[in-house]
């Protein structure tokens, strides 16, 4: 009998390392969250797991490429020159699941509506130019609309109103096209334009800044930094501040401006943050040594918005960039977005009655550099020229050996 229960005991206690173990292992080991969707060499379309595995290439000469809302297909552009010699501008839809792509018109910069019926793209007459009319069309192609004059532009949440911008301002336009309502201005063109997905916010990219402005023009907030990306409940901000030497860093902000937190740090150029479907993650692009060494090229990593815990998903030897992770399906129903009436400009300052809102910090301004003595030689980028090697890295160039 003893020795029969001390068998019982022995099995129970190696069942109980055995689960012990595996627990700690599926803790140690990060977990899969989704796949994700990169321009690689040459252009190729390329989606692969966050794992850094299963690889799939889905076509070539896909220089920007974009989920749709659902995470059931893609929309790609690229300029190209065609056998005549003629450079043109394509859109076309790819299947993530088998490959082959349908070219559906002229254009580029595409982007999937929120329900996946229509894609907003921009088009030029010279596609060596730049994008200059923004344009919506059906997933096959057809029934294109020319909606306003812009090269850069992005849907609202529920799929009824366009955000883009102009020389000095950000406006609003219906997707079906009609008057457009200024939202707020700008230094400049703004380069990028993001809806936030819970409907309330706009943010554009403009002169090195971040413009946080609400939906209906109510108020504007700014933030110092570039290439931004909402996280998908709509609550904090990833962006890139530049460093000194020509490296930049991630960051991560709460819309109410009260939390900033520094994801990255090195001697590299980060760029290009997408968040994970559930928030835990951000896939970026990084190159090492920052974008003052030519001889290295961007790559995939990921990044934990908890701990800041880096991981490398591939290693090309001429780069990849600009990550987006698979969407997950929505199965919450879409916001209802405000937009200021036609005649509305954005005032001044808060409407009577509520507090003055607070301009969003990123973090301590950087220390400034001391003056470069003036030389009596100087080159184009205004820094002294006296005895220069025949060759010269741009690391020397700015001061920057051994940052």
């Amino acid at each position: 009998m003893r020795r029969r229960n001390r068998r019982r005991l022995l099995a129970v206690a190696v069942v109980g390392v055995a689960f012990a173990a595996i627990s700690i292992t599926t803790f140690l080991l990060p977990a899969e969250h989704g796949e994700i969707l990169f321009s690689g060499t040459y252009g190729r379309v390329t989606v692969m797991s966050d794992m850094g595995d299963r690889v799939r290439v889905l076509g070539h000469g896909g220089a920007y490429a974009v989920w749709s809302a659902d995470g059931t297909r893609i929309a790609s552009s690229a300029v190209y020159r065609r056998d005549d010699g003629k450079v043109v501008a394509e859109i076309w839809t790819i299947d993530p699941d088998v490959g082959g792509r349908r070219v559906l018109a002229s254009g580029g910069r595409p982007l999937w509506s929120p329900d996946g019926s229509r894609i907003l793209f921009v088009r030029t007459d010279d596609a060596v130019i730049s994008f200059d009319t923004i344009w919506t069309m059906d997933v096959d192609g057809s029934h294109p609309r020319l909606v306003a004059r812009g090269d850069v532009a992005d849907w609202s949440p529920d799929g009824k109103w366009l955000a883009y911008a102009t020389d000095d301002a950000v406006l609003v336009v219906a997707a079906i096209g009609g008057p457009s309502r200024v939202l707020s201005t700008t230094p400049k063109r703004a380069g990028e334009i993001h809806w936030s997905p819970d409907g309330r916010w706009v943010l554009a990219q403009a002169s090195g800044m971040l413009f946080l402005i609400r939906s209906d023009g109510s108020a504007v907030r700014t933030i110092a930094g570039t290439d931004a990306a909402w996280s998908p409940d709509g609550r904090r901000i990833a962006y890139v501040r530049p460093r000194p030497c020509l490296r930049a860093s991630l960051y991560a902000i709460d819309v109410e401006g009260t939390h900033v937190r520094r994801l990255t740090r090195g001697d590299y150029d980060d760029s290009d943050p997408s968040w994970a479907p559930d928030g835990d993650w951000i896939a970026f692009s990084r190159r090492a040594g920052g974008l003052r060494d030519w001889r290295n090229h961007d790559d995939i990593y990921v990044v934990s918005v908890d701990d800041g815990t880096v991981r490398r998903l591939t290693r090309s030897k001429w780069g990849n960039d600009s990550p987006e992770w698979r969407p997950r399906e929505r199965r919450r129903p879409l916001p209802r977005v405000v937009v200021p009436p036609q005649s509305a400009r954005p005032p001044v300052d808060p409407p009577s009655g509520q507090p003055p809102l607070p301009v969003l910090q990123s973090s301590p301004p950087l220390k400034p550099r001391p003056p470069v003595p003036v030389q009596p030689s100087l080159d184009a980028l205004g820094y002294p020229r006296p005895n220069l090697p025949a060759t010269i890295s741009l690391a020397t160039l700015y001061g920057c050996r051994g940052a």
